[in-house]
């Protein structure tokens, strides 16, 4: 995360991409490594957005910086 911020991201890319690893991963290790499941199919939607706002937020970064 320091190393993010030494790059030149703002505080605001960091903590959006952050809490988006922080969500996917975790997920993953709760379904893959515990194999937990959701209870309806609308929460691996919802996952599935959570990585869908970290590639926007990573192009949208890329965008304005040109």
């Amino acid at each position: 995360m320091v190393r993010s911020f030494a790059l030149g991201g703002s505080l605001l890319w960091v903590s959006a991409m952050w809490e988006g690893m922080i969500t996917v991963l975790g997920a993953g290790f709760a379904i893959f490594v515990l194999g937990e499941r959701f209870s309806h199919p609308i929460q691996y939607f919802g996952i599935f957005l959570a990585i869908v706002a970290m590639i926007l937020v990573h192009l949208g970064d890329d965008m304005f910086k040109r």
